[in-house]
């Protein structure tokens, strides 16, 4: 690469099939901000390296869509970027979260994006952000998206009741351990309406036990019951009587026929009248 512009600040070298960086070792331009260099196959992260050498003032770098395996120990490298606060490493071939860990020592970097990296494959989407934010804690930008206060104590909550049953832990989940204390796990609560419901029915003098659908409508419940007493729908007034309520406000007709019965809230042991018009 030839640089004829020495006041040049953003420099556009995507897609150019390069299998490394080309570039001047002992030659610096310290007038360029941005630089994206997507797509190229490029293979190591000494090519990252001579990029930090030779723009030291670099603000932002877009390197998405490279071969880049892996991100060695930040001692070589950490103190050639004290500017960088963008990087987009998208689709890099980044396998280990000690890797997401050495993003850190970039000591600007506040704007980040990680997506398509093989070391998100396993996680849901909602995990993968979370275990981002939690492995990042100076950024609050990811993936295009702010990264507010509430966000990311409950992300980083999350990250510690993530890896409570492994006896394995990586060194972040220690360190947040400290900063929230230690968490129990999430109760799983299952909020998703009841499908049936066992009911007591009252027809004349008889009373009957049955099984209710609760995801059927009041006019479907009314045909059930047509078929157990021989009266037909058109005919019938249905009541619905709450064994906790009764004693207070007595039996609800239920007027509304494409009304589902869960919206009642019927439980186990309440009860139901079937009256003739």
């Amino acid at each position: 690469m030839l640089f004829i512009f020495s006041s040049l600040q953003e420099l556009h070298l995507s897609l150019n099939d390069y299998s490394y960086v080309d570039l001047p070792s002992n030659k610096q331009y310290k007038n360029l901000k941005q630089l994206y260099i997507c797509g190229n196959p490029l293979s190591s992260w000494n090519d990252v390296i001579l990029i930090g050498k030779t723009f030291p003032n670099l603000e932002s770098l877009i390197m998405a869509n490279t071969q880049i395996p892996s991100i060695p120990e930040p001692s070589i490298w950490e103190n050639l970027f004290p500017r960088l606060q963008t990087i987009n490493f998208n689709y890099m071939l980044l396998s280990d979260w000690k890797d997401i860990d050495q993003l850190n020592h970039f000591k600007n970097l506040e704007d980040i994006r990680l997506q398509g990296i093989p070391v998100l494959d396993s996680l849901s989407e909602l995990e993968r952000r979370q275990h981002l934010i939690a492995y990042l804690p100076s950024v609050i930008r990811l993936n295009g998206s702010a990264i507010l206060q509430k966000e990311r104590e409950d992300a980083e909550r999350a990250f510690i009741r993530f890896f409570l049953s492994d006896e394995e832990r990586p060194k972040r989940f220690y360190e947040l351990e400290e900063i929230h204390g230690k968490l129990d796990p999430l109760v799983d609560v299952d909020l998703s309406p009841k499908k049936t419901a066992q009911v007591f029915v009252h027809f004349c003098e008889e009373q009957s036990t049955l099984t209710v659908n609760l995801q059927q409508s009041v006019q479907e419940l009314k045909a059930t019951l047509s078929d157990k007493f021989g009266l037909r729908p058109a005919k019938m007034r249905l009541f619905y009587i709450d064994q906790d309520m009764k004693d207070v406000c007595g039996p609800d007709e239920l007027r509304y026929n494409n009304r589902k019965l869960y919206s009642y809230q019927i439980r186990d042991g309440d009860e139901f009248l079937v009256d003739s018009k």
